[in-house]
This record gives C-alpha cells, sequence and structure tokens, in this order.
C-alpha cells in the first residue's frame, strides 16, 4: 500500500510538472498511430495517462485518440484494397491472426460497415474490418466514418471519465497534503 500511494504521488507531482506541455498531444498522436502497427501500450491506457497529466484538455485528448485511430483505419482500408488477398491472407496465417481475422469477417458478415463502428467501441480488431471491407471494394466512406464515431465515442468517454475521477483524486490527496 505504501509503495502504491508513493508511486501515485510521485506521477501527480509528475503530472502537475509536465500540465501544460506543448509536445503532449503529439506524442499522443503518434502513439496512437503507431498502435494500430505495434501495439506497445493499449491505446486506452495512453489516452488515460495523457489525461492525467492535463486534465483540462480531456477533450483534446479524446479527439486526437479518435482521429488517429480512423487515420489508421483509412490505411488498412487502403491495404486491403490495394495488396492482393492472398497475401493479406497469408500475412494473417503467418501473423497468428487468424482467430482475430475470422472475427473481423464475422463482425462485416452480421453488421456490414457498422462493423467498425461496433469494432471501435467494443474492441474487435477494426483494422482487420477496414481491411477487409477494402478487399471487398467496399464503401470507403461510411466505414471510415462509422470508425471515427466509435473510436471518438469511445475516446471521449474513457477521457472523460478519467478526468472526473482524476480532479476528484486530486484534491482529495491535496486536502491530505500529499501533493
Amino acid at each position: 500500500k505504501r509503495a502504491e500511494r508513493r508511486t501515485l504521488v510521485w506521477w501527480m507531482r509528475f503530472a502537475h510538472a509536465h500540465r501544460n506541455s506543448s509536445p503532449l498531444p503529439i506524442v499522443l498522436f503518434l502513439v496512437l498511430f503507431m498502435d494500430g502497427i505495434l501495439i506497445f501500450v493499449p491505446s486506452t491506457l495512453c489516452v488515460m495517462a495523457a489525461t492525467t497529466i492535463s486534465p483540462k484538455r480531456w477533450w483534446l485528448f479524446g479527439g486526437i485518440f479518435g482521429v488517429a485511430a480512423t487515420l489508421y483505419n483509412a490505411v488498412t482500408f487502403a491495404i486491403g484494397s490495394f495488396v492482393p488477398a492472398d497475401q493479406i491472407l497469408a500475412f494473417v496465417q503467418s501473423s497468428h491472426f487468424s482467430a482475430f481475422w475470422e472475427s473481423a469477417q464475422e463482425a462485416i458478415q452480421n453488421y456490414g460497415p457498422w462493423a467498425t463502428f461496433i469494432g471501435a467501441i467494443v474492441g474487435l480488431p477494426t483494422q482487420l474490418i477496414t481491411a477487409s471491407i477494402g478487399m471487398a471494394q467496399g464503401p470507403f466512406v461510411s466505414a471510415i466514418f462509422l470508425a471515427f464515431a466509435g473510436h471518438s465515442l469511445k475516446a471521449f468517454a474513457i477521457a472523460g471519465l478519467t478526468r472526473y475521477g482524476w480532479v476528484k483524486l486530486e484534491r482529495r490527496m491535496e486536502k491530505k497534503n500529499l501533493l
């Protein structure tokens, strides 16, 4: 418990010191865009961390999440449109994404382009969904718009709830004179 409290106090002090960081939104965008390629830190944790650093900019971080994730979905749609299907399927099988590919195919069969919206909210592999829609020469605008709507809805909810809880926690820690 003591180590957890020290870590929390350290993070709060770090957050206060970097509250108005100019590079934070740019770094967040790059990390979230790259998250589509290399999943090294879950994107929701990145948005939560950025929101705890600068709670007043929670809406900006939610928007950055929506834009970055959607841009990557547009890239995967283009890959699905221009790369031969057999190469994509070979990559999916060699990288052991077959289960994800099957869930993406099932989502598209059940929901059509709305699969990107649902996938963005519940954590389905939207990259594979948009790549699959691209392979089928499906509707780009509706798939990307729905992906943006889903990613943004999820991001604004996460950032808003994080901001609310974090500000409340900071006030409690300030009352205890721990900051």
